[in-house]
């Protein structure tokens, strides 16, 4: 089997082109794989390559009785089991690749969860398809790119490593190229069998989550992950999503995911996560782990928001804001929080520095808050909302009493400023 991006041709003139019959095969355009079982089936067959290699590269006779060997026969115990595995790995990767690879040629990687970050797939007829895939090793963060042979008439793969891809001009592919194929099966032998899954919604949902979270020691990609309206009124640019990362790591990386909803829309799914904090993900997938990503659900007011703040009384209103304000700082996006202030407040008690603000409520509220609501008071369109602030995830039985102090404003603005804490 042999893969090209073009095909070979030759001009006999008259503006004609005609492919050389010793070289003819059929073009195929890769397209964003769509079918969920058909990536977890993709995924695991990847997955069981990448441990096949790291198993290979790694053994070293730890299931031996080593103390009751002597050192040439724990060797040679070692070595045969080495065999065993390139034996095993060999029966997987694609014959053509075993005649002309040496097991180096395989690329190492120091680990086997794989995080996949794109994935194409070409079908040749019904019974093949072809799959490309770029990811990165979870734990070490190295590129992983493979092509992945699927026949579904024989429920067998084939897989071929890096190197070849690499000779065949295929390390950097994108949706709607082309590649070409000669194949009309994969021989099944006893290694190389694969079956489809059905996949569970919360396991879905939960990929999404961990793929979010493998993105953190990547920022940048994870910032163009992100929903361009969103990131562009939450963030403005990469240097203040990078420093909202490092202030934040060890939260983010701790997070864990709790709850969630799923939104069938007309041209995406829409994941929603929610962590053991409150703070939300939503995931807008066009395809497979295809998605733009929010951090929140307030930088962005949605339609089911403002239909309820609009038909709601001044007094649901101001529960509404406290509530967008709490998840604000639930969310560390203590700069957002600080804009709603009033402008007098915020002058008296925090020097006009959002830094100063951000310091106080790290201190005086380092943990994530639910509300519980009190009384609410109304003088001359000025309302005071007493509430309590308990740790959402209960771990801190302490208990924060304050009054909100806001002033509503047109098109579901306020400002506001709330009683310091004395402790």
């Amino acid at each position: 089997m042999r893969y090209n991006s073009r095909k070979d041709t030759t001009d006999y003139g008259g503006g004609q082109e005609f492919e050389s019959q010793d070289t003819f095969v059929t073009s195929l355009s890769l397209k964003v794989e769509n079918q969920t079982n058909r990536y977890y089936a993709v995924k695991d067959i990847a997955e069981k390559y990448l441990e096949s290699i790291y198993r290979y590269n790694n053994y070293k006779g730890e299931d031996l009785n080593y103390m009751a060997m002597t050192e040439e026969d724990l060797q040679a115990a070692i070595q045969d089991q080495k065999n065993a595995d390139l034996k095993s790995l060999q029966n997987i990767v694609a014959k053509e690749c075993v005649d002309a690879f040496n097991p180096s040629d395989y690329n190492y990687y120091g680990g086997y969860d794989l995080n996949i970050d794109n994935i194409y797939v070409a079908e040749a007829k019904s019974s093949i398809g072809i799959y490309v895939i770029y990811g990165t090793v979870v734990n070490t963060g190295e590129a992983v790119k493979l092509m992945i042979v699927l026949d579904n008439n024989n429920l067998a793969y084939n897989i071929y490593p890096e190197k070849y891809l690499e000779e065949n001009n295929m390390l950097e592919l994108k949706e709607g190229d082309n590649i070409n194929l000669d194949i009309e099966s994969v021989e099944k032998n006893n290694l190389n069998g694969f079956k489809y899954k059905n996949v569970d919604l919360q396991t879905i949902v939960l990929d999404y989550f961990n793929n979010y979270k493998n993105k953190l020691n990547n920022v940048e990609e994870l910032y163009n992950s992100l929903d361009e309206e969103y990131r562009n009124k939450r963030f403005q640019n990469l240097d203040n999503f990078k420093e909202y990362i490092e202030k934040n790591r060890d939260e983010l990386e701790n997070a864990v995911f709790s709850e969630y909803t799923v939104n069938n829309l007309a041209d995406y799914n829409e994941y929603v996560c929610k962590d053991q904090y409150g703070n939300y993900y939503i995931f807008k997938a066009t395809a497979v782990m295809k998605y733009t990503m929010l951090l929140d659900t307030y930088t962005i007011i949605t339609d089911e928001f403002t239909e309820q703040y609009n038909s709601g009384t001044d007094d649901v209103k101001v529960k509404l804001n406290i509530d967008r304000w709490i998840k604000m700082l639930n969310n560390r996006d203590y700069k957002t929080a600080y804009n709603y202030l009033d402008e007098t407040f915020r002058a008296n008690n925090f020097n006009n520095d959002q830094t100063v603000f951000e310091s106080y409520m790290r201190d005086k509220y380092p943990g994530h808050y639910e509300v519980l609501y009190g009384d609410i008071i109304e003088r001359n369109g000025i309302y005071s909302q007493s509430i309590i602030l308990k740790d959402i995830t209960g771990e801190d039985e302490t208990e924060y009493p304050l009054d909100m102090i806001m002033k509503l404003g047109d098109d579901m603005n306020f400002v506001m400023s709330f009683t310091l804490s004395t402790k």
